[in-house]
């Protein structure tokens, strides 16, 4: 398999279930795991906040009464830290190792990860991610989750430019920068991403990030 290929499977990690939540409704209560549970509530939070993450609310989805869910999660918080738990796995710790071992090159690197935003598969996960950023300005244990999964970013970007040869400052600002132009095109990909070709937008802003006096920054 090739580094782009690759990148294309970093680009969709897998969801516990894989869309089991829909699949398994109405199935018998017995047959669901864990996993359909956080994906079902992960369904729930694309699109609503997580005040809606019910236990009531989530059996209805499945079709199975509480002593399914009981079985798997002693209350609604330990739901709720599996879900965070979860999209910290999916999202950030699976896709950076799966970037790392496609991407030989800093070049490579940053273009498969900031192509990640940009592809066109329906953005379920983008969905996600904004709910739990909503809900993270609520309670805290979202808030230090959100915490912890920014920082992980962050420092797995600043670590490829100390690799490139830029000192421990630079690393740190370029980092940065590099995350908040993906952060930022996640937002207004939906409404003005069009106005600008995907290569040709790669190409300028991994020049721009790279650019440096240092021999090894080219």
């Amino acid at each position: 398999m090739s580094a782009a290929d690759d990148a294309r499977q970093a680009a969709a990690p897998d969801r516990p279930g894989g869309g089991r939540a829909q699949r398994q409704r109405g199935a018998g209560e017995g047959s669901l795991t864990a996993d359909d549970w956080i994906a079902c509530a992960a369904e729930v939070l694309e699109t609503e906040p997580v005040r809606s993450l019910r236990i009531a609310t989530l059996c209805a989805r499945l079709g199975v009464t509480k002593g399914s869910f009981y079985w798997h999660f002693g209350s609604r918080q330990d739901l709720l830290a599996a879900l965070l738990g979860d999209w910290r796995r999916r999202m950030t710790l699976d896709v950076i190792s799966r970037l790392s071992q496609a991407s030989p090159t800093i070049d490579t690197l940053l273009r498969n990860t900031l192509a990640l935003i940009r592809k066109k598969r329906p953005g379920r996960q983008t969905a996600t991610e904004r709910g739990i950023r909503e809900w993270a300005r609520s309670e805290p244990e979202a808030r230090a989750a959100l915490l912890e999964v920014d920082e992980t970013r962050l420092a797995f970007f600043e670590g490829q430019f100390a690799k490139a040869g830029f000192d421990a400052g630079e690393a740190r600002l370029r980092g940065y920068a590099a995350y908040a132009l993906m952060m930022g095109d996640s937002v207004l990909k939906d409404t003005i991403g069009d106005r600008v070709h995907t290569d040709r937008y790669l190409d300028r802003v991994i020049d721009m990030l790279l650019k440096e006096d240092s021999p090894q920054a080219g």
